[in-house]
């Protein structure tokens, strides 16, 4: 049993006991006040009487509970949940009540002529039972934000701590010395042939160099400066690969400005040339394509090749495993990151974040 469903166990097993024990001590103290009031009663319709509200006041808030969860009611805001738990709470009471004040009549029959029933008690039991339920939401609506604060805290510091040892993963990966190498021999060879293409390779070269040390200071960038540098990092390339290289970009410009992690294209791309393409003796392209959709922002990459086996030595699983971290600190866990073979012929790298309202 993992630890996520330990813990579930553990807080439904409490839920039970708790459940358990605070309705029934409700029909004890139920019965011990109508004994002490209405002496005329015989105590067995009394404790029937008392332990029947209790159990069906057991079974409805239960089934609250089971409504609550499967909408959600704990990540509602404090003034839409007070609304729901007063409505809740009023009908589950006015409910309850019509129950045993049938029960009262038929079959348990504790109506005498000295303690006769009128429609005023209906309503002070109705509002007496609200205000049983509301205490009832209260203590555990604040058991599971106190708990959901916790877990969230904890959550942060896992993903903050995963993140920091992803910097160190990045780091080394962004500043691939294999990289500079072939372009500065790239450059020294333009020099004397156009100095001009030379003196640009050397500027797109330290813009390069530059965003890289900077991505790790920075938690979130634009998708148009993210490919600002990816445009850059594909022109040096082609001057290594030359025809061997095409590429295409195209981009929805309502996503332009949408933030995402720091080189999260620009190592799906590098991974992508240096995995597939260069392996292959004919080249191939990478088309980027980032799509605007009504609840997401889409991102793929897709590049000639095929995916390596999972236990080559190269596999980019360390890369893809830093990407997705620092997309859930960013985004949430809706974030996703898929890769995978989109034909024979084809990898797809593929980023999904939600759009926020």
């Amino acid at each position: 049993m993992s630890a996520t469903s330990s813990a579930a166990h553990r807080t439904s097993t409490l839920y039970w006991i708790l459940q358990l024990l605070g309705w029934l001590a409700y029909g004890t103290i139920g019965y011990a006040t109508n004994i002490r009031f209405n002496p005329g009663v015989t105590h067995l319709k009394v404790a029937a009487l008392a332990y029947s509200g209790s159990a069906l006041l057991f079974l409805l808030t239960h089934l609250l509970r089971r409504h609550s969860l499967r909408h959600h009611w704990v990540q509602l805001s404090f003034d839409k949940l007070i609304l729901r738990l007063a409505v809740s709470t009023f009908l589950i009471s006015t409910l309850s009540q019509l129950i045993i004040s049938a029960l009262m009549f038929w079959p348990i029959d504790v109506i005498t002529p000295e303690q006769p029933y009128s429609l005023g008690y209906l309503v002070i039991y109705i509002l007496q039972t609200q205000i049983i339920l509301l205490l009832w939401s209260l203590v555990y609506f604040s058991y599971h934000a106190i708990r959901n604060y916790k877990n969230e805290e904890i959550e942060k510091w896992r993903l903050q701590a995963a993140v920091k040892d992803a910097e160190l993963i990045a780091l080394k990966a962004q500043i691939n010395p294999h990289f500079i190498f072939n372009c500065l021999n790239n450059i020294r060879a333009l020099v004397l042939e156009d100095a001009e293409k030379a003196r640009d390779a050397i500027t797109k070269l330290s813009d390069l160099l530059r965003y890289s040390i900077q991505s790790n200071q920075a938690e979130k960038i634009t998708i148009a400066e993210e490919l600002f540098t990816v445009r850059d990092y594909l022109d040096l390339e082609t001057i290594h690969m030359e025809s061997r290289l095409q590429h295409s970009i195209t981009v929805d410009p309502v996503a332009e400005e949408f933030e995402i992690p720091p080189m999260a294209i620009q190592l799906l791309v590098e991974n992508a040339i240096k995995h597939s393409l260069a392996k292959l003796p004919t080249g191939g392209r990478i088309d980027i394509a980032i799509t605007s959709e009504p609840t997401s922002i889409r991102i793929q990459v897709l590049n000639t090749g095929q995916l390596a086996p999972a236990a080559d030595p190269t596999s980019t699983s360390i890369g893809l495993k830093n990407i997705r971290d620092r997309l859930h600190l960013l985004s949430g866990p809706t974030a996703t990151l898929t890769l995978e073979n989109h034909t024979p012929t084809q990898v797809l790298a593929q980023i999904t974040l939600p759009r926020h309202p």
